[in-house]
């Protein structure tokens, strides 16, 4: 936009953190919008515990006040969405004899249950097979543990409770053709579905005049992934799938199932308190020195031996150990940290494994760079891979400039 002389214009129902501390110091300018399309009232939001409310006889991933608000919109006619963010039917399969789970061979995943098509697949490399119930490590043929669940199963517990509903399921397997998503969409401004079930294609972009309802099950999942920005990604989902709910003429309810009713990224989803949220977890950021304050660049070894690309990442790491050292700043301990002037003051976190170590059959090491500004890390890795480490064709170093996952 700046060398074409043209106006940016980002739009989201709920910006970054980044984007709003660039609000805050000035860089960007905020245009809101301060009320919903036909001046509809935004949703009345409840959080459920699930550690104390009732639970529905025959799933124990519904709560009878889920259940029963369900029940009631149906008797009204009008519409539902049920959100679970994780498809397939169950996440874990597990030998019932050893207990190991079943794991994609080209990653270091479990593989997911499918059971329309009675399969186990991965959802990162598409690696599929059927479910067999040979253990592949024991060879026992006990049948296996089917553990957790995701929308193939939330479709088959809301047809054992309301089996008169017409239910439709909204995610990547029943997505089939370019046209798919226009026919579903069809369906439901038609009226022909009383229950929509929908992973994260459902929060986004749909306007469902009729639908008064959103349940949300297991809402803390995007809580667990080990990613600074899981809070964030976990009150923008709820945030969305939110606003799915009272979009017409009457209002809407909003039920999320938790285990986690304190924590305040659904404190403030509950509340539609995007800047309450802002606050708390910018002064988080900055107390952990994370972006927006600082930056971040990920530097990923990988290769399809474990062994060259651990040893990849420990050269680049040992090149920055003796950068230090030459330049008389660096302190040996354990941790590659410098506290040299600031422009030239990187932390450097690891080299440790990869939190997904194995992906489409390349295992995976990184290092985490940290500094006040990004120019500091640029120099530092320009300095440092001046010379880089000799790689064979099949092995790469990534270098990930402000990265939006750590994974």
């Amino acid at each position: 936009g700046y060398e074409a002389g043209a106006t940016v214009l980002l739009g989201s129902a709920t910006p970054s953190l980044e984007s709003s501390n660039n609000v805050s110091n000035g860089k960007y300018e905020l245009l809101s919008l301060t009320s919903r399309i036909n001046q509809a009232l935004l949703p009345e939001v409840r959080l459920l515990d699930m550690k104390t409310v009732p639970g529905q006889k025959g799933s124990p991933y519904f709560s009878s006040e889920l259940v029963e608000a369900l029940r009631l919109c149906l008797l009204k006619k009008e519409q539902s969405i049920v959100f679970l963010n994780r498809r397939g039917f169950a996440p874990l399969v597990r030998c019932s004899k050893c207990e190991s789970t079943f794991t994609c061979p080209n990653c270091s995943l479990s593989l997911v249950y499918h059971q329309v098509v009675n399969q186990v697949q991965c959802h990162q490399c598409d690696f599929v097979k059927p479910l067999v119930q040979r253990c592949p490590e024991c060879g026992s043929d006990h049948a296996p543990l089917i553990i957790g669940t995701g929308t193939e199963q939330v479709e088959e517990n809301l047809k054992m409770f309301f089996p008169a509903a017409r239910i439709l399921r909204m995610d990547r397997d029943t997505l089939h053709g370019k046209h798919a998503l226009s026919k579903m969409h069809d369906r439901i401004r038609r009226h022909e579905v009383d229950i929509i079930i929908g992973t994260q294609l459902v929060t986004k972009g749909h306007d469902f005049p009729e639908v008064t309802l959103v349940g949300v099950i297991l809402s803390d999942l995007s809580l667990n992934i080990p990613d600074f920005r899981a809070s964030e990604r976990t009150f923008q989902l709820l945030t969305q799938v939110a606003g799915r709910a009272g979009r017409g003429y009457k209002p809407g309810k909003v039920l999320i199932q938790t285990h986690n009713p304190r924590h305040h990224s659904l404190l403030c989803a509950k509340g539609h308190d995007t800047r309450q949220f802002r606050e708390l977890e910018l002064e988080r950021r900055q107390n952990l020195r994370m972006p927006p304050f600082h930056s971040l660049t990920l530097v990923i070894c990988s290769s399809p031996h474990e062994k060259r690309a651990e040893n990849l990442i420990w050269e680049i790491a040992e090149k920055i150990q003796i950068f230090y050292s030459n330049k008389k700043n660096y302190s040996n301990t354990d941790q590659f940290t410098s506290e040299i002037e600031p422009i030239d003051s990187v932390q450097v976190i690891g080299p440790i494994e990869a939190p997904m170590k194995k992906l489409r059959n390349r295992f995976r090491w990184q290092l985490l760079l940290k500094a006040d500004n990004v120019r500091a890390i640029l120099r530092l890795l320009k300095q440092v891979l001046e010379t880089p480490p000799s790689t064979r064709r099949d092995e790469l170093i990534q270098i990930d400039v402000d990265p939006h996952h750590l994974m």
